[in-house]
């Protein structure tokens, strides 16, 4: 039988139930983990299984504070989550998914994220990125409001301060929306985003373009009903558009270079906006 010492007691006291039985282990070489939770119940410890079991699944690493505590950065990933991500029921994963087109894109986040796994393209030809950890799963819900299942039941983000808000829409834009240059009938050009998702998540994005960038024209959010569910869609455009993206551009926030640089070309030639900006996902 181990006898087990003061100072291997202590060990356990700090790890047990937050780290793993490898890295208690690497502390304490030889004990087995029927043998550590025999002294943790004997010492009286419990811990966060779910915490645990998340580190035991994940073979790699990365930044489990990442979306703890809300910023632009973040912000914007957890915008393009809401849009474009997927949380795993009971397995505490988050996954994305994009056209091999976008790769770059997950590349960034990757980069953002501090994650030591790989992107993988499968045989459809889309890039994926597989992210376990139970506290990034957490700080999503609770920061974001980002939950499985969220097509139908997507609600906004609260408690964000204007900056972080921008932030997330612009991700939520790469994710779901589209942004167009189209030219009127007196020939002169002008921008058109749209995007699509609950009503709640654009009525949430209509109330803040539309107290921040004023213009004569507003756009309601427009319910479309088909044969499976209800799709809402919210679009701005002209001179509100171009007053969003002007101020969006000093938000150093990776974006879709396709979507963004036709943009910033468009305002520095035709607005002379002289908007500078280089921070777009690699490659993408």
């Amino acid at each position: 039988m181990k006898i087990w010492t003061e100072e291997e007691d202590l060990i356990i006291k700090q790890m047990y139930g937050k780290e793993t039985h490898r890295d208690i282990h690497k502390k304490i070489p030889g004990i087995t983990k029927g043998m550590l939770i025999y002294r943790a119940t004997v010492l009286g410890l419990k811990g966060n299984i779910k915490v645990v079991m998340s580190k035991e699944k994940s073979l790699y690493t990365h930044n489990r504070l990442f979306f703890k505590y809300p910023c632009t950065l973040n912000s914007y990933w957890a915008g393009f989550i809401a849009a474009d991500g997927n949380i795993r029921k009971n397995h505490n994963e988050l996954r994305i998914s994009l056209a091999c087109k976008d790769q770059g894109h997950l590349e960034r986040f990757k980069a953002d994220l501090e994650f030591t796994g790989n992107i993988k393209v499968d045989k459809r030809g889309c890039a994926n990125i597989s992210v376990s950890g139970v506290e990034i799963v957490d700080d999503l819900r609770n920061n974001f409001n980002i939950v499985p299942n969220k097509t139908l039941i997507l609600v906004p983000p609260s408690g964000l301060d204007h900056f972080c808000i921008m932030a997330f829409i612009l991700g939520y834009i790469d994710g779901d929306g589209s942004i167009s240059i189209r030219t009127g009938p007196s020939g002169n050009c002008f921008v058109v985003v749209k995007t699509v998702g609950t009503e709640k998540m654009l009525s949430f994005i209509r109330n803040f373009i539309e107290f921040n960038f004023k213009t004569l024209r507003n756009k309601k959010v427009v319910s479309k009903v088909n044969k499976y569910t209800t799709v809402c869609e919210y679009s701005f455009s002209n001179y509100r558009a171009e007053q969003f993206f002007i101020e969006s551009f000093k938000l150093l926030v990776p974006r879709l270079r396709r979507k963004w640089e036709p943009v910033k070309v468009f305002l520095n030639t035709h607005k002379n906006a002289k908007c500078i900006y280089n921070y777009y996902s690699f490659n993408g």
